[in-house]
């Protein structure tokens, strides 16, 4: 996982600040366990839950979060179409979703991580994001195709 090291020194500094939940899947806990960062993890600052058995119950606890802070790209997907803050603990990212409205990119910049802490409420306000419309997409690939669409 990239930079898990330097992301999960971000980790305690915002649980100091706001209630924190980590989500702790199976192959993150591994490489905690295996970089001695479990005990840092479990100081009682953050709680620790298991991996969420149903993607539903992942949005439910989305949505009920004041924001995320995350090195996935599929949770930046999600965050988007929420319009969830959401830091990304990662130095680049191949996805566009929600930079510059709800998501912002780490760098490994602590700076950039302060600043989303106390800014956060301010990102993505005014509701959940555009959420795609798959068949508009598909028409409009077939009239650019040259099909006929009447």
């Amino acid at each position: 996982i990239e930079d898990k090291a330097h992301g999960d020194s971000r980790i305690r500094p915002a649980a100091e600040r706001i209630p924190m939940r980590f989500i702790l899947y199976p192959a993150t806990e591994t490489y905690l366990r295996k970089y001695g960062l479990m005990s840092e993890l479990e100081s009682g600052q953050v709680e620790v839950v298991p991996m969420l058995p149903h993607y539903y119950d992942f949005i439910a606890t989305a949505k009920a979060a004041r924001f995320i802070m995350a090195d996935g790209c599929g949770v930046q997907e999600e965050c988007g179409y929420l319009n969830k803050p959401y830091l990304i603990l990662r130095n680049e990212t191949e996805r566009d979703d929600g930079l510059g409205r709800n998501a912002v990119l780490w760098k490994g910049d602590d700076a950039i991580a302060e600043r989303f802490l106390d800014t956060y409420e301010q990102l993505g306000a005014g509701g959940e994001g555009d959420w795609p419309e798959p068949s508009a997409q598909i028409v409009d690939a077939l009239v650019e195709l040259g099909y006929a669409v009447s």
